[in-house]
């Protein structure tokens, strides 16, 4: 395999409320920066990690679309067709143009102590509920990748100090940071991302409509080997491999846009 250059939304939630074209066609054109065409176009990778609640479907709905090459996922501007891969936890999504999108399964769970985690690269399912390191476990034993995301307000107080006393064991299960897209860019970026674990990024849509063209806007880049045929497995050696220099792109959102859709949430 060649080594090729991924731009990775690694916190996505495909939600019912989003429009599907709407969704893949922002988050193409959002993990294509200005810069892509010095870098060469043909070869880069546009990658969304999936990290989704007991609650959703989105995955399955591209798996059962990708038995049907003749229906597209939905119709407009710019109509897209999911495609199967040689395994069950990743899509391609390709469009008539040329455009191709890899979706990989991915979950987000809740522990014992509160604390999101997400289980990257798997299509396994988890209990939600037990204890952080009994999680991190779980997800390791299955093949996927833990990573612990940024949330508002989560990473303060008792949960912050569960967080803080259990980096070094972090770094040495293999546990990434996720820093998140709705962190307001004037919120003092925590301490635990320079506390040894990796840190990767992600938009970490929230379930409005309007959210659907944030994906792909925040996110990391790196440069690894990429089988178009094996995403996932391909994603999970690139997550563990300590030596992949991952740098971030994207900017969090403004004060008054994390305000207004704190609002909107909760209305």
């Amino acid at each position: 395999m060649r080594e090729t250059r991924l731009f990775v939304d690694a916190h996505v939630h495909f939600y019912d409320c989003f429009d599907p074209c709407t969704f893949f066609g922002s988050a193409y054109a959002n993990l294509s920066p200005t810069t892509e065409a010095a870098m060469d176009n043909e070869i880069s990778v546009k990658v969304l990690l999936l990290t989704e609640t007991p609650g959703e479907k989105g995955f399955l709905r591209l798996l059962d679309a990708s038995e049907d090459l003749a229906q597209p996922i939905c119709t407009g501007s710019e109509s897209w067709y999911s495609h199967a891969t040689e395994e069950t936890g990743s899509v391609s999504l390709r469009n008539r143009s040329g455009k191709v999108l890899y979706v990989i399964a991915g979950r987000q769970i809740v522990s014992h102590e509160g604390l999101e985690v997400h289980a990257l690269a798997t299509d396994a399912l988890f209990d939600e509920g037990r204890p952080l390191l009994e999680l991190i476990e779980a997800i390791n034993r299955s093949g996927g990748v833990a990573a612990v995301p940024w949330g508002t307000g989560k990473w303060l107080g008792r949960r912050g100090k569960v967080l803080t006393s259990m980096s070094r064991q972090f770094v040495q299960a293999g546990v990434l940071l996720s820093d998140s897209g709705i962190r307001p860019w004037v919120w003092p970026r925590s301490g635990l991302f320079n506390s040894g674990p990796r840190v990767i990024a992600g938009t970490d849509p929230l379930p409005i409509s309007t959210e659907a063209c944030r994906t792909g806007s925040f996110g990391f880049s790196t440069i690894a080997p990429w089988d178009p045929e094996r995403p996932s497995r391909s994603m999970r050696i690139i997550l563990k491999n300590q030596q992949l220099v991952m740098t971030r792109f994207g900017r969090p959102q403004g004060v008054w846009q994390f305000l207004s859709r704190q609002r909107a949430i909760r209305t």
